[in-house]
């Protein structure tokens, strides 16, 4: 009786941790389709360079990154025009889905 008690234990407890090792990797997997990527602007497909060009026009460009959310692809751009940090989101395409002063919080982290 009690060896079935702890064989019983054991089985709980292994299954607990290969389902709680399911769940890490399956969290690996959701961090790095939602992680950005830095990307330089030469990485870039031609619409979203040219995009970025004209948002940049007369400030300068920070930083790209590049992620990857429900299987769409958007750039964040962080530029600096008089003084002032903004980000702005393009689509794969080109065009522009979000602007937003730096520090602003966004709200397509959900």
């Amino acid at each position: 009786m009690v060896k079935r008690a702890l064989l019983c234990s054991w089985l709980v407890v292994a299954t607990v941790l290969a389902a709680g090792a399911c769940s890490d990797i399956s969290g690996d997997e959701r961090r790095v389709e939602g992680a950005g990527e830095k990307v330089s602007i030469d990485q870039l497909p031609a619409a979203v360079r040219a995009a970025v060009e004209r948002e940049a026009a007369g400030g300068q460009l920070i930083d790209i990154s590049r992620d990857t959310k429900r299987g769409q692809t958007s750039y964040e751009v962080k530029i600096v025009k008089d003084g002032q940090e903004s980000k702005v989101r393009i689509a794969s395409d080109g065009t522009k889905v979000q602007a937003a002063a730096a520090g602003e919080d966004d709200d397509d982290d959900d």
